[in-house]
């Protein structure tokens, strides 16, 4: 039974292709995201090995930078569709936020790590740059989309 309901949904993915099928609710991404990050269910009992062999003060950094990046990258998700102008600009300004973000707060602290403790300073933002990629993604199809 599950084999033909596989068939058919991939009949009529074939069929109809993506044309304004949402995958994933803009609602449903924050929520998974929001579970996801450090301190959400998906991430209970999750340790870090890496981040914990760093002081605590590049920890309690660490932490801010998620925390602030979560709120920030859930923004920018719950702009998503952009089916109004006003959440097409929010889009925009999410995408120049987040850059900023990284340039500014991201980077630093990477450099700040490695320069202080050595190598690692990438390894332990990993997971926020990968975010970062996520969201930047998104926007870049969507504004390619846009130019059709």
């Amino acid at each position: 039974r599950s084999r033909s309901n596989l068939a058919a949904e991939l009949d009529n993915w074939a069929k109809n292709g993506q044309k304004n099928q949402t995958v994933l609710s803009s609602a449903n991404a924050v929520q998974v995201l929001g579970e996801l990050c450090p301190g959400g269910s998906m991430m209970t009992g999750r340790q870090d090995a890496l981040a914990e062999q760093c002081p605590v003060s590049v920890q309690a950094d660490l932490k801010q930078l998620y925390s602030s990046l979560c709120e920030l990258i859930r923004h920018f998700w719950s702009s998503f569709p952009p089916t109004t102008p006003q959440l097409q600009e929010k889009a925009k300004k999410m995408y120049e936020t987040l850059q900023k973000f990284q340039a500014m707060k991201v980077r630093p602290f990477e450099k700040d790590v490695e320069r202080r403790y050595s190598a690692g300073g990438g390894l332990i933002t990993q997971h926020i740059n990968s975010m970062l990629e996520a969201a930047y993604r998104k926007f870049n199809l969507w504004q390619s989309r846009q130019q059709k």
